[in-house]
Formats: structure tokens, C-alpha cells, sequence
């Protein structure tokens, strides 16, 4: 692969800027020039391997941790540098999993929640570090132990800029079932976030998260029994307004779909409750759940290809 030579020489003339300089003032100069540069284009391994080299992992925590600012300048100013320059080493699998980097997850998890269509850069970058942390089994449980699922819910009931590709990670994450077993609470954490938007929510979102219910406890549900459970009413809730209301097929069928699913890990009794209309709710909808759960039964599901939304 060809770099842009445009590149490799805007790159050798901020790292010799940032190797010169004197101050922090002067620093920060350089490294906001050595940042747009990596943003640019593509600098190649060897390139990241200079900018490591030049950078390290030192001035990068001080600009974390820095609460002292220049006028005109907002703490997320900082923090954007320090992610993008992570972003870049989060490149390289050896450096991805320095703990200097997974010690950053934190980070990335704020990171994702403060997405803009105006200033996308952050939420990008720090889900590009978690994205790398994914890759392998090592960073898969960093990013479960350190709250990554629920932040990625989060980021992906906000609708931002990033959603689609939070929700997709977090998919993923949850699709491994040794990282599910060994986190249980982390990620029942994750479920209770989707359950509530599920349960509150009044638009075609709800809808989605049918759908991402399902692929999530596919894989969870059985780990997740155990548990106390209130994420499961409000799941239950969700599903009584949708199979109460006329609705198209295709959103009828993803709604049984999930209500099938949870018959078959909980029992019907989490559909009956002491309320006489939730009553006439599960002896209208029983029927229809046992004909999925007879479905399911005879079909058996793909966990492994069940996670694709």
C-alpha cells in the first residue's frame, strides 16, 4: 500500500514541531497539527509506530487529567486530542492492548455518549479504541468489566451519530456467551437500559428494540434467569402496548418473536399478572405465544447467526 506523500511529509514536519518544542503551550500546538494529520489519511503502521514513538502514553494522561486550561479552551478540546491519538494507537493490536489504553475505557465510554452531528469526532474515535478492545478475548472482558455494554446502549437509544455502529458492537459483545457468563451483572446492567427505553418508549424505535431484545437474550437470557428480573416487566409492559394496538405483520411478528422467546426461558407467568386487563391481555396473546414457542421448538436457532440487526 502507497501512503500520500502529502501525508508522510505533513507528519514528519509535526513530529519534528513536537520534538522541538520547548513548552506545553508549544506541545499542544504540535500535537493538535500531528492529530489533524492523523485524521487526514491513512500513515501507515510505520507511521503510527513514530507517532507513538513521539507522543507516548505521558502527555496523553496529562491532557486527560488536566483541569487547568488555556483561555478559550474547553476541557473537551483536550480530551478529543488525547482520544484521537489513542484511536491511532488502538491501530496497532499490541499497542490496543497496553494497559495504558484499556486503563482508557472509561474514557471511551464517556467518549461515545457525546456524539453531535456538528463535532462527531470524539464519539468516532473513542468507538474506534472500544471497536480494536473487541478483537480480541482479553479486551472483550476489559470492555464488559469496565461497563461497556450499558454505555453502548445508551449511546445507541440516543440516536446520535455513532447508534448504528454502537449497536452493532454491542451486539457483538453480548453474542459471546463465556464474556455473558462471567459478567452477568454488567450485562443485565445493559438489558435494564434497553428494557426501560422498550417499556417508555412511544415510536418506531420500540420497534428496533424488538428486534435487538432478542438477538441480545438469545444469547443471555438463560445467564440472566437467575437475576432479579425487573428488567423482564418492563420488557413485558412494551410488548402488552404493542400487541394491544394495531399493528402492521412484520411488527406483530417481532413482537411475538420476543414474547415466544421469553416464554420459553421464563414461562408464560411473566405474561399473567394479578391486573385484570394484563389478565385478558395473556388470554388473548397465550395462544398465539404457544404457537411461536412450538415453532421455536421445532426450529432451532443459529445463536451464532442470530445477532446480525
Amino acid at each position: 500500500i502507497k501512503h500520500d506523500a502529502h501525508v508522510e511529509m505533513d507528519l514528519d514536519r509535526c513530529l519534528d514541531l513536537l520534538k522541538d518544542a520547548k513548552s506545553d503551550n508549544e506541545k499542544m500546538a504540535a500535537l493538535l497539527l500531528v492529530a489533524k494529520v492523523v485524521q487526514s489519511g491513512d500513515i501507515g503502521e510505520e507511521g503510527r509506530r513514530r507517532v507513538f514513538e513521539a507522543v507516548g502514553f505521558s502527555f496523553i494522561n496529562r491532557l486527560l487529567a488536566t483541569r487547568q486550561l488555556p483561555e478559550g479552551c474547553s476541557l473537551n478540546t483536550y480530551r478529543k486530542i488525547a482520544v484521537t491519538m489513542l484511536a491511532c494507537f488502538c491501530t496497532d493490536p499490541e499497542l490496543a492492548l497496553h494497559p495504558q489504553v484499556t486503563s482508557k475505557i472509561p474514557v471511551f465510554n464517556e467518549g461515545i455518549l457525546q456524539s453531535s452531528p456538528e463535532d462527531p469526532g470524539l464519539a468516532e474515535d473513542s468507538l474506534q479504541c472500544l471497536q480494536a478492545l473487541s478483537s480480541s478475548p482479553s479486551g472483550l472482558q476489559q470492555l464488559v468489566g469496565w461497563g461497556t455494554p450499558e454505555a453502548l446502549a445508551s449511546c445507541f437509544l440516543r440516536r446520535g451519530g455513532v447508534s448504528k455502529q454502537a449497536c452493532d458492537l454491542l451486539l457483538s459483545v453480548l453474542g459471546r456467551r463465556e464474556v455473558v457468563a462471567e459478567n452477568v451483572g454488567k450485562v443485565e446492567s445493559a438489558v435494564t437500559v434497553l428494557a426501560e427505553e422498550f417499556r417508555a418508549n412511544q415510536d418506531a424505535l420500540k420497534f428496533e428494540l424488538c428486534e435487538v431484545l432478542y438477538s441480545v437474550l438469545s444469547v443471555a437470557g438463560e445467564v440472566l434467569q437467575a437475576g432479579e428480573l425487573v428488567w423482564l416487566r418492563s420488557i413485558a409492559t412494551g410488548l402488552k402496548e404493542i400487541l394491544s394496538n394495531k399493528i402492521g405483520v412484520s411488527q406483530r411478528n417481532a413482537a411475538l418473536q420476543l414474547s415466544a422467546l421469553l416464554c420459553h426461558l421464563f414461562g408464560v407467568e411473566w405474561v399473567v399478572s394479578t391486573e385484570e386487563d394484563d389478565k385478558r391481555f395473556g388470554l388473548n396473546t397465550i395462544p398465539m405465544l404457544l404457537s411461536k414457542c412450538m415453532l421455536l421448538s421445532e426450529l432451532p436457532v443459529d445463536r451464532e447467526h442470530s445477532l446480525s440487526y
